[in-house]
């Protein structure tokens, strides 16, 4: 249980960052959950379809206890019905951060962290058809007593191949395991456990990716020589691995890295970005490209051009082009604020590291977000402009250009609740 308790602080004290975009580019957010008053609306996460529509899930505690919220929406950013409970079944226990993962035909899963079984926690996965509608019941898909984390991502391929990845105690330690899933919704195999290591490495937070073809990479971070680092791991389309676990960090010292995410692109050429503390005094955000074999491109490269100053939990989007974008959150003003910075294909800087807005934010922006669809970037955040936090929903194109006013995501009147953690 130590373990699992030191993958919670990690997390908490690097959830800094997230999304960024140009200055120009805030539109106005939407509140996408329904209901007004006191309940808190949390944990944000959002992927698109082939066709750009897109589906948000979160935790709320609307029934007085956290469950698990979603709703749909079309590529333009307009609601598809209303809100929809995921979770099926009321008891109070504790349920947290779900993510949710879309296949190219609008069919999807969400998965979330659940105690109705047991104190210790499951992961729960529910599917539901391209109109919204469940498929089968909740259920859960580690083995009993496993002493699963919270800590859960999942993604599909076009085809609606998926992956759900989390971590989990069944072996006395930290360890990364993961689920793939046909697209039926079959369960393909048993649990897979993804770190090669063992002992007290403490791997956890770990991040998926799919190719057009169904190959997929996970990515993770664990306690290894007294430091944390990256790693990931390549599977084939019947979820082979593809080699052994890969340091990324070309760091080798014992500063902090981790709180990694990966995207892929439809070939298999995939980017990490991480945190990372080999500066001293600095928490930056760094990057590594690969080649869809899992050679590396060039080397680590920083990605904030700022003094040192607090960065964390990047999230990057992979063009089919080769473009790229990353954000993060970012404490170089006088508040965290979500900062970015986009890429061309020979993956050199566009512009400088920008802000989103077009001011410095009226509160902090605490985690955010990003998809994208062929209209272009679709990002969340959770901002405390109007004093308590609230998720906000930008749309923006390729150039930067807002696409729309801003619209407020949760639908409680500002003030009322606290709306936290954007996670699409």
């Amino acid at each position: 249980m130590k373990a699992k308790t030191l993958i919670l602080i990690v997390s908490l004290f690097l959830s800094k960052q997230l999304i960024a975009q140009p200055a120009d580019i805030i539109i106005d957010d939407f509140q996408v959950n329904e209901n007004v008053g006191g309940a808190a609306q949390t944990v944000p996460s959002m992927a698109a379809d082939a066709s750009g529509n897109f589906v948000m899930t979160w935790q709320d505690t609307r029934d007085g206890s956290p469950g698990v919220y979603a709703q749909r929406f079309a590529s333009d950013g307009s609601p598809l019905g209303g809100n929809f409970k995921v979770n099926d079944v009321d008891s109070p226990v504790d349920r947290f951060g779900p993510k949710v993962a879309v296949a190219g035909n609008g069919d999807f899963t969400i998965a979330w962290f659940d105690r109705r079984l047991s104190p210790e926690g499951d992961v729960f996965v529910q599917r539901f058809d391209k109109s919204g509608m469940p498929i089968g019941e909740n259920f859960a898909i580690n083995p009993p007593d496993a002493d699963a984390s919270n800590f859960i991502e999942a993604a599909a391929d076009k085809n609606g191949n998926t992956v759900v990845a989390w971590s989990d105690f069944r072996h006395g330690n930290n360890d990364v395991f993961m689920q793939r899933f046909d697209p039926n919704g079959n369960p393909s195999g048993d649990n897979i456990q993804v770190n090669e290591n063992g002992g007290t490495a403490n791997d956890g937070l770990p991040s998926v990716a799919f190719s057009d073809s169904g190959k997929f990479v996970v990515v993770w971070d664990a306690n290894t020589g007294g430091d944390r680092d990256v790693f990931f791991q390549r599977f084939d389309t019947e979820g082979t691995p593809l080699g052994g676990n890969v340091l990324v960090n070309d760091n080798t010292g014992t500063t902090f890295q981790g709180v990694a995410s990966v995207a892929m692109d439809s070939l298999g050429n995939f980017i990490v970005v991480w945190a990372d503390n080999r500066r001293t005094g600095a928490g930056d955000i760094m990057a590594q490209r690969y080649a869809a074999d899992g050679s590396a491109i060039n080397s680590n490269f920083r990605v904030n051009d700022d003094t040192p100053a607090n960065h964390s939990n990047p999230v990057s989007i992979l063009e089919n082009d080769g473009k790229f974008l990353v954000i993060w959150r970012d404490n170089r003003g006088a508040i965290d604020s979500f900062y970015g910075q986009r890429y061309g294909s020979d993956a050199m800087p566009v512009g400088v590291n920008f802000l989103i807005g077009d001011s410095q934010p009226q509160g902090a922006q605490l985690t955010a977000d990003a998809t994208a669809n062929a209209a272009g970037y679709i990002f969340g955040l959770q901002d405390t402009r109007a004093t308590d936090a609230n998720i906000y929903l930008l749309r923006m194109d390729r150039q930067g250009n807002a696409l729309e006013n801003s619209m407020l995501v949760n639908d409680d009147p500002p003030g009322s609740s606290s709306q936290q953690k954007s996670r699409i």
